[in-house]
């Protein structure tokens, strides 16, 4: 199986996440963002503390939207360049 990267179109972003679980119940979010070139934007990962891998999934997504939300004019900007 081959994956691959799918790019956004030119005005867009693409923010990729992921959520994982081990052995204990620890769970992290992790994500980047990327522009249509695949250049990187931003990046992120953190500890969630204790819950289940759909929890961990879930909030990955959030942690993500959330956290570019907060950054917005930085993306913005990136686009402007």
């Amino acid at each position: 199986m081959i994956i691959t990267w799918t790019k956004p179109s030119a005005t867009w972003v693409k923010l990729n996440t992921d959520g994982s679980r081990n052995t204990v119940g620890q769970i992290e979010a992790g994500g980047i963002c990327k522009d249509h070139l695949g250049n990187l934007i931003m990046a992120f990962q953190q500890h969630l503390g204790t819950g289940s891998s759909n929890l961990a999934e879930a909030k990955a997504v959030m942690v993500g939207l959330e956290w570019g939300k907060e950054r917005n004019s930085i993306i913005r900007h990136y686009h402007r360049m």
